[in-house]
């Protein structure tokens, strides 16, 4: 993962013209060691490396490599475990590969060298039978430099400079990717997760004291919200006993119609082997709209039922547990009737409205589940199918599709722009990254590889599939690369020389 390992003991067995064990000793740093050596004499060593670590125990090889003479190794490596083992030594291997050799602390001043910053390379110095001490420090390379490079150079980032920016990687590996339909969308309230609070009539609004309704404001169904004074005069009596007659017959329309779609959705329920997906969509979407048609007339029957009294002054309480989004009017001010009051989501349970092109259609003929991609949050958010495209808006030329999705954190608000991946196939078994790891680079999709420990390549991919967090890669890596996911955005800078 490239993450610093810290606490782990590094043993060096080092073998050539003469034989030297050492250990290296951990820093205060993270990842970061550190050892004093003296060689028997110039040539050509090999050394075998113990690390330990609470995870595990591993050992590589480093080498061959000489003492005596100005040049770079780049790191051989042999490992003893592929598989997850890898994490611990791709971040430990480049904290030790430099320790074994003396010249890396003969060329400046007598002191000691972090392996961090030493392990891209060895720079040999001769030396015999004296102490040696640290290579000249690597220099990042300048961004005018940088941008005259060609992408694909390598990119040269001191390890302790990796530490530091949180430069993290990931395999390259065959994961199990389902084909995804990518739809533009928006989050808006479910049917019964939202109400409108209005007036019941003219008259003078106050809320209760000390509790002004603002947004973000928690509310419980049955909450006193707000209240209204009314004066009626003959004509309105009349008037406000029809509407209550009229809401009354609505409400136990409403009644009805709930009590039936109950009836259909237990029986689609028991008859679920029987009934096609799609008829069972249609029953679950009729007893949804029911129920949401019998929450909005009790709403307000209750509300002008409740007035029936001609009380001077009627409460005015929260339909549903949610959250205020909106405030329509002030204390005192006086309103007329059914003017907007407060406006209440439950923000728990919302739904995506996507929109399918005529092209996107006969993949989400058979379309799943899937997910949500808010990129205004940088999160991601399962996705239940509620609802298929069945007509096209002759105006935009795309069809509505509904999902429902779940938000634990509150973190989503109705009219945000999202982006839906709905399931079109099924599972296959494909070369993919996290998705973290594809960024864009003058439009070409690229990945950053970790082809040295201190050294990067930017590579072009073409991508498939995207299924959660992972996409495939048709072509451009091969299993086993290491990829950055993390600090792509530095590592882009230091390739291009611009954000």
């Amino acid at each position: 993962t490239n993450r610093p390992v810290a606490g782990a003991s590094i043993r060096f067995d080092v073998s050539g013209p003469g034989t030297v064990t050492f250990d290296v000793k951990a820093t205060d740093e993270p990842g970061v060691y550190e050892a004093e050596v003296t060689w028997p004499a110039d040539g050509e060593y090999q050394a075998a490396v113990t690390i330990t670590s609470k995870a595990t125990t591993d050992q590589l090889t480093l080498g061959p490599f000489r003492v005596g003479t100005r040049f770079y190794v780049p790191p051989t490596i042999a490992s003893s475990d592929e598989g997850s083992r890898r994490l611990l030594i791709a971040s430990l291997l480049v904290t030790v590969l430099a320790l074994g050799v003396a010249a890396f602390f003969a060329l400046r001043a007598r002191r000691r060298v972090s392996a961090a910053i030493i392990a891209a390379g060895l720079l040999l110095a001769p030396m015999h039978s004296s102490r040696a001490h640290g290579p000249e420090s690597h220099r990042e390379e300048s961004a005018a430099a940088s941008a005259a490079r060609n992408l694909g150079d390598p990119v040269t980032i001191a390890k302790a400079s990796q530490f530091l920016l949180g430069i993290e990687t990931d395999l390259v590996a065959t994961r199990r990717l389902a084909p995804t339909v990518a739809l533009n969308g928006r989050v808006r309230a479910a049917p019964d997760g939202e109400a409108a609070v209005v007036a019941p009539f003219d008259g003078i609004v106050s809320f209760p004291q000390g509790r002004y309704p603002t947004p973000g404001t928690t509310v419980r169904k049955g909450e006193i919200l707000a209240s209204v004074a009314q004066n009626l005069g003959p004509s309105e009596q009349l008037s406000f006993l029809e509407n209550k007659r009229q809401a009354e017959a609505a409400y136990r329309k409403a009644q009805g119609a709930a009590t039936v779609a109950r009836a259909n959705q237990e029986r689609a329920e028991k008859l679920e082997l029987v009934l096609s997906a799609r008829e069972r969509q249609d029953i679950a979407a009729a007893h949804d709209a029911a129920e949401a048609d019998l929450v909005a007339t009790k709403g307000v029957y209750e509300s002008l039922a409740a007035l029936e009294s001609r009380s001077d002054r009627t409460t005015i309480k929260a339909p549903i547990d949610g959250v205020i989004v909106s405030v329509g009017a002030l204390s005192g001010n006086a309103v007329a009737k059914d003017a907007l009051l407060i406006r209440v989501v439950n923000l728990k349970k919302l739904w995506v409205v996507g929109q399918a092109y005529e092209n996107q259609l006969d993949a989400l003929a058979s379309a799943r589940d899937g997910w949500v991609e808010v990129p205004a949050l940088r999160k991601r958010y399962q996705a239940k199918l509620i609802s298929r495209a069945y007509a096209i808006d002759p105006a935009t030329r795309a069809a509505t599709v509904y999902f429902e999705i779940v938000d634990p954190d509150d973190a989503l608000v109705p009219e945000l722009s999202v982006t839906v991946h709905a399931e079109s196939g099924k599972p296959e078994e494909t070369l993919a990254v996290p998705r973290a790891a594809v960024v864009d680079v003058d439009g070409r999709r690229v990945v950053f590889v970790h082809i040295a420990p201190e050294q990067f390549q930017a590579r072009a991919v073409e991508t498939g599939w995207e299924d959660g967090g992972a996409i495939e890669i048709v072509n451009g890596q091969t299993e086993g690369d290491r990829v950055v996911v993390k600090g792509n955005g530095e590592l882009r800078v230091a390739a291009t020389g611009r954000r």
